[in-house]
Parts: structure tokens; sequence; C-alpha cells
């Protein structure tokens, strides 16, 4: 199987990321970006870059030049005198040394997540991972442990992990199947020892659905205790 591309919530967007996905990996990456900026501020959205001079020009068409660069992005920096003489300063920073900006040193694969995310395939992306990513994590922490490690190393944990997916991917077969033989065959049996109650009523559907439950526990826990005993 070949991955194309890979869905995930915005606390896994960052710069280092996305460039082992779309540049190592060749995958396509839709991870919404997290916000930075403060509300009710000009965000660094509004500052161009000139790439031949190397500054940023901000909405009032001041210069910001470089002053240092960090791990994983470039700091620029304008003029005291120009923000504090600027009738836009509320609106843009507090300080009264001149905005600072910083600049990821993968900003072109942010350039290319932004306009990923535009795309229709962007939206099909965040709808499967909100309607079945999601939804098999929560269901994995709340019902199966998945929340905390049972033991320590990487390999413990990665069998815990596994023992959960095996879980969750049999309870969806148990749903879709329903029942094996021998399950149809019990409700049969069941059904023919009732037979003063119509196939319509509401006790018959509340013992359909009682035993609909017990065989799906009862799967759960037989294929968690077989996977325990395998892996030990």
């Amino acid at each position: 199987m070949v991955i194309e591309s890979v869905g995930a919530d915005k606390g896994y967007c960052s710069g280092r990321n996305l460039k082992g996905l779309e540049v190592d990996r060749k995958i396509e990456p839709f991870i919404p970006t997290q916000r930075h900026n403060r509300i009710g501020f000009i965000e660094n959205k509004e500052f161009k870059y000139d790439s031949v001079r190397d500054v940023y020009i901000c909405p009032s068409g001041k210069e910001l030049t470089f002053i240092k660069e960090r791990k994983e992005s470039r700091v620029y920096k304008a003029k005291a005198i120009d923000c504090n003489s600027c009738r836009r300063k509320k609106k843009c920073t507090t300080s009264k040394r001149g905005r600072i900006i910083s600049c990821s040193v993968f900003k072109e694969q942010f350039y290319n997540l932004k306009e990923r995310l535009k795309s229709p395939k962007a939206k099909w992306s965040a709808k499967i991972r909100k309607t079945h990513t999601e939804r098999l994590f929560s269901e994995g922490k709340l019902f199966h442990g998945l929340r905390r490690a049972k033991s320590r190393g990487k390999g413990n944990v990665f069998k815990q992990i596994i023992t959960i997916a095996a879980v969750l991917n049999l309870k969806r077969l148990i749903k879709f199947y329903k029942f094996s033989e021998s399950a149809s065959l019990m409700m049969e049996n069941f059904a023919q020892s009732y037979k003063k109650f119509s196939l319509n009523s509401k006790l018959f559907r509340f013992f359909d659905t009682f035993m609909n439950f017990i065989l799906l526990k009862f799967s759960t826990l037989s294929c968690c205790l077989s996977l325990s005993f395998n892996f030990n």
C-alpha cells in the first residue's frame, strides 16, 4: 500500500513535519495551521516579503530587517522610530522597540499547505478525519485504555496499540456481519421458544438487542485474551 496523503489535527502542524511528509516522503499533508497572531492585531501575512533585499514591508510601507536566526525561524524587526510614529501602532504592536515578526525556514512548505487546504481534497480529508479517525481515537481512549500506556518500553506500548486496534476492527466486523452461524442458530432457537411474541413486538426487539450486546462483549473479550497470550 502506497500512502499518498495524510490528514491530521492542527497540533501536528509544524514545519519539520510538513517537510518530512512533502519533501522526504512525497506525501501530501492536509493539516490545518495553528494561529500564532494576537487577535485584533495586524497579522504577519499582511507583511510583504522582498526576497531581493531580504526584508519585510509592513502595511505602512516601513521595512523590517533581519536581526537573528532561531532554530527553525528567521526574525525580522522594524525600527522603533518608525513604529512609535505610526498611526497604526495600536493595532500592530505594544512594544516601544518596534514590531517583530518571525518567518519559518519551512515557509515554502507552509505556502504549499495553505494552497492545498483550499482544494476539495482537503475538505474531504477533514471530513474523513472527523468522522472516522477522531471517532476511533475517542473510542480507544474512553473504553479500551488508549489514554495511558499499561507498561514501559516502545515494544510493550506497540503491543497495546495493536491489541486495541484489533479489538476496534473486530467490533466493526461483528457489527457488519452481525452474527456467526452459531449465533444465528442460537437466535433462531431463542425465537422459536417465544412464538407467542411476534417478531415486531417490543419484547422481542429488546431480547434481540440484548443478545447483540452480549455477543459483542464476549467476542471483544475473547480477542483481547487471545492476542495477549500470543504476544506473551
